[in-house]
Order: C-alpha cells, then structure tokens, then sequence
C-alpha cells in the first residue's frame, strides 16, 4: 500500500509540473499583436505639414529640423535639427473611430506636448489624424526622413 502511494504522488507531481511548464511556455509565447505594425512605423520622420479645419497650412521643406523618431521597441524621441527635445515612449493600440465599426490603430506618446492620434502611412507619409469625434480635428503629416 504504501509502495502505491508514493509511486501516485510521484506521477501527481511529475503532471503538476508539466502542467505549469505548459501554462509557463504559452504565455512567454504570447505574440506582440502590433509588432508589424511598430516595423512599419519606425524610423525618423521630418514634419511636412498640417491639414485640417480651417486651413490648410503650408508645408514646410525638407531639412526644416523637426524631427520624430519611432523606435520598434516602444521608444518615442522628438527632435529639432540635431537637439533632443523629448525623449520617451509611445503605446500602440486598436480603438474605433466615432464613425463606422472598423477598428484603427491608435497612437499614444508619453510626450505630454505630442498629441494621441489614430496613426496610418501611406507611401513615404506618416500621418497622425485625429478622431472624427472632434468637430475641427486634422493631421499632421511627416515624411520618411
């Protein structure tokens, strides 16, 4: 009897630890949903122009020093010319618009002064749109520096 106690309790324990080994294994295995998308956005970009209610403002050329950089790994600089003026980092996340259901990706900096913004690119352009829930929202739009 006692022989089959501990040859139960040795199979019990030796379960046990290929169950948590197993539970360990899939969630250091979850994926990084918006990992494409952190490849996509990253890189510097140079401000080109703002568009939106009222006007249309006039872009700016290239070399003009007002740079953003987007790291992959969720690190967010600010730049003018050579100048670090904010160094942190961003949140990517998927959020409905106010209109219509399909879900876009949301951008989110721990620079106070950069406002959160739905983010798209489109070609060599990066733009930060503001939600169609804001009567006078615009973009800002950088270019692949």
């Amino acid at each position: 009897m006692q022989q089959y106690c501990k040859f139960n309790c040795q199979a019990s324990m030796k379960q046990l630890l290929l169950f948590i080994f197993c539970i360990v294994l899939l969630i250091s295995c979850a994926k990084d949903k918006f990992a494409a998308a952190r490849q996509q956005f990253s890189g510097s970009w140079e401000y080109h122009q703002f568009v939106g209610y009222p006007f249309l403002s006039t872009p700016l050329p290239r070399g003009n020093g007002k740079i953003i950089i987007i790291g992959t790994d969720g690190s967010f600089e600010r730049r003018s010319h050579d100048t670090t003026t904010f160094k942190g980092s961003y949140t990517l996340e998927e959020r409905k618009d106010c209109y219509g259901d399909a879900k876009q990706i949301f951008f989110k900096s721990s620079d106070p002064t950069f406002t959160e913004s739905f983010i798209a690119i489109s070609g060599d352009s990066l733009m930060f749109n503001s939600s169609n829930c804001l009567t006078d929202g615009g973009a800002l739009i950088y270019l692949r520096n």
